[in-house]
């Protein structure tokens, strides 16, 4: 595997803070320690695992805060975060 972006994991936990409500636990699995998010619920990577390149999150009955950190993600290509 090549080096996952530092700031991407960054993005991704700091937007796991802005969550103040996940009823299911789906995030319970982002954890910051972990420099390899592709394995997270949600989180798609390239195929070479060293970009995220997608978050999928929708209809789990979060709620929270969109953290400005996330367009810290350079090779984003989708969100889908509805409730």
């Amino acid at each position: 595997m090549e080096y996952m972006d530092f700031w991407a994991v960054r993005a991704l936990t700091t937007f796991k803070e802005a969550i103040y409500e996940d009823p299911h636990m789906v995030l319970s699995n982002w954890n910051a320690l972990d420099a390899d998010p592709c394995g997270w619920s949600g989180i798609s990577c390239s195929f070479a695992r060293d970009h995220v390149v997608k978050i999928n999150i929708t209809g789990l009955s979060l709620r929270g805060f969109l953290a400005p950190e996330l367009g810290r993600i350079k090779f984003f290509a989708t969100t889908s975060l509805a409730r």
